[in-house]
C-alpha cells in the first residue's frame, strides 16, 4: 500500500529527511510516478531530532554539553595547611615553630634533591659523550611535579604553623590571657559590637540576650591594663537597651572558649551597663549606616509585615538580632539560614555591580577594578570585618575573578589559594563550622554543579536544571557536616533554595544600595527598602510554608554515625542521577557487578533485592535516629 503524503511527511520528520526531501526533490518510488513528496522544513527536522534524542534517554543531548575539568593541583597544599591549622593552635609557640621549621625543610628538600639529580644526570651524559652543544635537556616531568607538590604543601603548612605560633605567643604574654585562664572577675570597659539578640526567654530568671563586645581596658587583682579582646556576652534584660557602638563599663567574670571559637573569651556581666559614651569619628560611620538601614526597614515594613522588618537587615548585612525565634527555626528546617549571613554571593554581587557600573561609565579597566575593590572593602567594613565576613569577601572576590577571567578550570586553584591565605590569616578557621560549610559548598559547586546540571537537563529545561543543580550540589557536600550541628534531614532544602533564588539578587542589590544611602538620602533608602523587602517577604513566606509541610524535618542520627549515613545517602543520590542519564552504561555496570557476585547471591541482586536492602536500610536508619 502506498504511503499518503501525511505519512511520508511524518516519517521524514521523525526519521530525519534527506537533503533531497528537504529541498523538494522527486522520489518516484516513494509514492507513485510523478508524485512530489511534501517539503519538510529544516526547523521541523531539527525539532523532531531533538525530541527523538530526548525520548532515547538524552545521552546525545548530555554529551553535547561541555565538560568542565577542575584544577586540583593545589589540593595537597590545602590539605597540609588545613592539618597544620588544626594542630597548630593547640600547641605551645615553641613546639609550633619547631614543627614549622621541619615543614620548611620538607619543602626545600625535594627541590634540593631534584637539582642534585638533574646535575648528576647532566654530568653522566657529558661523561658518556651523549650531550651536544645546543641540545635541549630532557626534563622528567613526574619527579618535577611531585617535588613541586611536596614543596608547596610543606611551605603552606610551615606558614600556617608560624602564624599559629606567633598568635599563641602573643596571647601568652598578654595580661588578659592570665585573667581568662584563671576565670578572674574584672571591671571592663567594653565597646559593643552587635545589638543584643534574644537567646532564651525564661519566666523565672527573665530573658537572656547574647551580644559581642571588645574589651579595651580592664582591671583585675588590683592591676589596670589595656586589652583588645573580643568577648561574647550572655546578659539579662538590663543590657537590652545597648546598641552597636556604645561604650560601657561593667563588672563580670571571664571564661575561656574553645580553639574553634571566633571570640577570645566569654564575659558574664554581674552588673548593669554604665554608659560612658559612643564611638566617634571614622569608626562611627559603619555603625551609622547599619543603624540607618535598620531604621529604614522598621519604618517601612513594621506596619505591614513584622517578619520582613526583622529579616531584611539579616539578608542585607547579616544582622539577625530581631528575627523571631519561630521564623529562625523555620528557616533552619528548610535550609535557608545561610541567607541571613553575609556570604560570598553577597560580596560577589556587590563587586560585580560596581564593575558593571564602571563598565557603563566607560572607566579604564584598572580604575574600575580599583573602584570595585574599594567598594567591597567598604561593604566589609560596614557589615563588620569579623572572620566570617572576611572569609565571604575573599570567596566572593575569588568567584568574581574566576568569572571575569573566563577560565572555569582556574576556579579550583583560586579556591585553594584563598583557603590557604585565610588559614594563614586565622588558623582557627580550620575548625569553624561556617568556614567548613563555605568551603564545602564552593567545592561542591565546582565538582558537581556542572555535572548535576547536565544530568538534570535530560529531564528538565536547561535553565531549570541549572537552577536546581546549584543548591543540590551545595547540599550534597554540606549535609554531612550539617548533621553534626542539627541531626535531621531537611527534605525541602533544595526546593526552598530554588524558590528563593530568583529574589536573592534583588534583595542584595537594592538592599546594599539602600544601606549606602541610609544616612544621606533617607527617602531613597526607604524606596530601596520597599524593593528589597518584597523579595524578603517571599523568602519569609517560602520558609514558613515549606516548614509547615509534613515531613519537612525528619530525624537523623547524630555524631559520626549520622555523618557516615549522610555520605552514603548522598552518594546514592549521585549514583541514581548518573544512572538515570547513562542508563546503558549503568545497566552494563550492574551486569558486571552481578556477574562478579557468587552464584547464590545473584538472584537477590536484581530489583527485588535492591528494594529489600533499601527497606532494611530505612528501618535501621529510623532506629538509629530514634535512639539518637
Amino acid at each position: 500500500m502506498a504511503e499518503s503524503r501525511w505519512q511520508r511527511y511524518t516519517r521524514a520528520a521523525v526519521e530525519g529527511a534527506s537533503e533531497g526531501c528537504v529541498d523538494g526533490a522527486v522520489d518516484g518510488s516513494a509514492g507513485g510516478a510523478g508524485m512530489t513528496p511534501p517539503r519538510v522544513p529544516a526547523a521541523v527536522v531539527f525539532l523532531a531530532r531533538k525530541a527523538r534524542e530526548r525520548m532515547n534517554g538524552g545521552e546525545r543531548s548530555v554529551a553535547a554539553l561541555p565538560n568542565a575539568t577542575l584544577d586540583v593541583r593545589l589540593v595537597p597544599a590545602v590539605a597540609a595547611a588545613w592539618l597544620a591549622a588544626i594542630v597548630g593552635p593547640g600547641m605551645a609557640w615553641g613546639p609550633c615553630l619547631f614543627l614549622a621549621a621541619g615543614c620548611a625543610m620538607a619543602a626545600v628538600g625535594p627541590a634540593v634533591w631534584l637539582a642534585a639529580r638533574s646535575s648528576r644526570d647532566a654530568r653522566r651524559a657529558r661523561l658518556a659523550g651523549t650531550s651536544r652543544t645546543g641540545a635541549r635537556t630532557t626534563t622528567r616531568t613526574g619527579p618535577v611535579r611531585a617535588s613541586a607538590v611536596v614543596g608547596l604543601a610543606g611551605a603552606c603548612a610551615a606558614a600556617v604553623l608560624v602564624a599559629a605560633g606567633l598568635a599563641h605567643r602573643g596571647a601568652d604574654v598578654a595580661p588578659m590571657a592570665g585573667a581568662i585562664a584563671a576565670r578572674q572577675g574584672i571591671v571592663a570597659t567594653l565597646v559593643i559590637e552587635s545589638r543584643p539578640s534574644l537567646l532564651a526567654a525564661g519566666p523565672g530568671r527573665g530573658n537572656r540576650y547574647v551580644l559581642e563586645a571588645v574589651v579595651t581596658r580592664a582591671s583585675a587583682a588590683g592591676r589596670v591594663f589595656d586589652a583588645d579582646t573580643r568577648v561574647r556576652m550572655i546578659a539579662g534584660d538590663a543590657w537590652r537597651a545597648v546598641t552597636d557602638g556604645d561604650i560601657v563599663v561593667a563588672a563580670g567574670a571571664l571564661a575561656p572558649v574553645g580553639a574553634a571559637d571566633a571570640v577570645g573569651a566569654t564575659f558574664q556581666p554581674a552588673t548593669a551597663p554604665q554608659m560612658v559614651g559612643h564611638v566617634q569619628g571614622i569608626a562611627a560611620l559603619p555603625r551609622g549606616l547599619r543603624g540607618g538601614w535598620i531604621a529604614a526597614a522598621q519604618r517601612t515594613w513594621t506596619p505591614v509585615n513584622t517578619d520582613v522588618a526583622a529579616l531584611l537587615p539579616g539578608m542585607v548585612m547579616g544582622d539577625r538580632s530581631d528575627v523571631p525565634p519561630d521564623l529562625d527555626e523555620d528557616m533552619k528546617v528548610v535550609g535557608l539560614t545561610h541567607l541571613t549571613a553575609v556570604s560570598g554571593a553577597n560580596c560577589t554581587l556587590v563587586l560585580m555591580s560596581l564593575l558593571l557600573v564602571g563598565r557603563f561609565l566607560r572607566l579604564h579597566r584598572g580604575v574600575g577594578m580599583a573602584v570595585g575593590g574599594m567598594g567591597l572593602a567598604g561593604f566589609v567594613m560596614v557589615v563588620g570585618p569579623d572572620p566570617s565576613v572576611l572569609r565571604a569577601a575573599v570567596m566572593g572576590a575569588i568567584g568574581c575573578a574566576a568569572m571575569l577571567a573566563g577560565r572555569p578550570r582556574r576556579a579550583g586553584a583560586l579556591l585553594s589559594g584563598s583557603i590557604v591565605v585565610l588559614l594563614v590569616w586565622a588558623p582557627r578557621l580550620a575548625v569553624d563550622y561556617a568556614f567548613i560549610l563555605s568551603v564545602l559548598a564552593t567545592f561542591g559547586l565546582l565538582v558537581l554543579g556542572r555535572r548535576c546540571a547536565r544530568w538534570l537537563a535530560v529531564m528538565l529545561p536547561w535553565w531549570l536544571a541549572q537552577t536546581v543543580a546549584v543548591p543540590l550540589a551545595a547540599q550534597l557536600f554540606c549535609a554531612p557536616v550539617i548533621v553534626l550541628l542539627q541531626p535531621r534531614l531537611t527534605v525541602y532544602a533544595v526546593a526552598a533554595n530554588v524558590a528563593a533564588a530568583p529574589v536573592i539578587t534583588l534583595v542584595t542589590t537594592a538592599g546594599t544600595l539602600g544601606l549606602a544611602l541610609s544616612t544621606t538620602v533617607p527617602v531613597a533608602a526607604d524606596a530601596c527598602s520597599w524593593v528589597s523587602g518584597a523579595g524578603t517577604w517571599w523568602v519569609a513566606w517560602v520558609s514558613r510554608a515549606l516548614a509547615a509541610l509534613p515531613g519537612a524535618a525528619l530525624p537523623w542520627p547524630g555524631g559520626l554515625t549520622g555523618v557516615v549515613l549522610m555520605v552514603v545517602f548522598n552518594g546514592a543520590i549521585v549514583v541514581l542521577l548518573w544512572g538515570a542519564v547513562h542508563r546503558r552504561e549503568g545497566a552494563a555496570l550492574a551486569a558486571r557487578v552481578r556477574a562478579a557476585l557468587p552464584k547464590r547471591l545473584r538472584p537477590i541482586a536484581g530489583f527485588p533485592g535492591v528494594v529489600v536492602v533499601a527497606a532494611a536500610a530505612a528501618g535501621l536508619l529510623a532506629g538509629a535516629a530514634g535512639n539518637g
